[in-house]
């Protein structure tokens, strides 16, 4: 327990500084060349809530509802990107990790501006 607190509260220094910062983290990245905006996700299924937990420069951790059977937590993490971001869920792809928590999610039609200060909004910050 007190080592959950302890992560807790490094999980709100942390957002607390990259929302005083201005700064993107490196865990939100993009390629004009391309148009889309990468995110480093660290997912966790089977949670109580479809929410972001934290944003750090590793990655944006993202807790869904739905377990990892089928796909259905992967379709639950596009859902809930898409709708956090302002995006149609065909703009929303994951690329790597399919079957792990650590992915690589694309998405399509937005900034990395855009998409930081979406989820930013999401996790409270």
């Amino acid at each position: 327990m007190l080592q959950r607190i302890a992560t807790m509260s490094y999980r709100s220094l942390i957002l607390r500084q990259i929302s005083h910062s201005a700064r993107i983290p490196k865990s939100i990245s993009s390629d004009s060349s391309e148009g889309t905006v990468r995110i480093s996700v660290e997912a966790r299924p089977g949670s109580k809530a479809d929410e972001v937990t934290a944003i750090d420069e590793d990655a944006v951790h993202i807790s869904v509802q739905a377990r990892p059977r089928g796909g259905e937590a992967n379709r639950g993490l596009i859902e809930f990107i898409a709708d956090a971001v302002g995006v149609d869920e065909s703009g929303v792809t994951i690329k790597k990790g399919g079957k792990q928590r650590s992915k690589v999610v694309e998405v399509e039609g937005t900034t990395k501006e855009e998409v930081y200060r979406r989820l930013a909004k999401k996790a409270g910050i």
